[in-house]
């Protein structure tokens, strides 16, 4: 799992985010989301620090804290890209685990036996064309900057082998 620390988060300022240990968190540290209007979060890695010809799942492992705003109800969403390249992939993202409005093909999160919450970002194949490939980058947006969303807490983005 890449860490809070080793994601680009935007608007990373002391105003917008704080660093915080948390208890059963896998990561030294969280981000803890405190106000912003334009949020996005982003991970990267290189195709050949992952096993060859696997697929990949991506996954966004996060709580809310008890001051959430901005968030819940509505929908975000999460981009599959090559380093340098075009978006190769988008999917429509809840970050609310209790709202599962009847809205066509938007992936919720699940509450995973630690407590925390994991939402699928996007899926790839590590296959031989990707292996050629400088980076995998995936990120989660909500580019509504006519609400401000508070209490997102990032433990980290998981590239998990299916």
């Amino acid at each position: 799992m890449l860490s809070s620390r080793l994601l680009r988060i935007a608007n990373n300022q002391p105003e917008s985010w704080r660093w915080i240990s948390l208890p059963g968190s896998r990561s030294a540290e969280c981000a803890e989301l405190l106000s912003v209007y334009f949020l996005a979060v982003t991970g990267e890695v290189k195709p050949r620090d992952l096993s060859a010809g696997k697929s990949y799942s991506v996954y966004l492992v996060y709580k809310l804290a008890t001051n959430t705003s901005g968030i819940k109800g509505y929908v975000q969403s999460s981009s599959l890209r090559l380093y340098g390249e075009h978006i190769v992939a988008t999917n429509k993202v809840s970050l609310d685990p209790e709202t599962h409005m009847s809205v066509n093909d938007v992936i919720y999160p699940i509450t995973r036996g630690d407590g925390w919450l994991e939402l699928k970002l996007a899926d790839f194949a590590n296959d031989d064309e990707m292996l050629q490939e400088k980076g995998v980058i995936v990120d989660l947006r909500d580019e509504d900057v006519t609400v401000e969303k508070r209490g997102l807490i990032v433990e980290g983005m998981e590239f998990r082998s299916n």
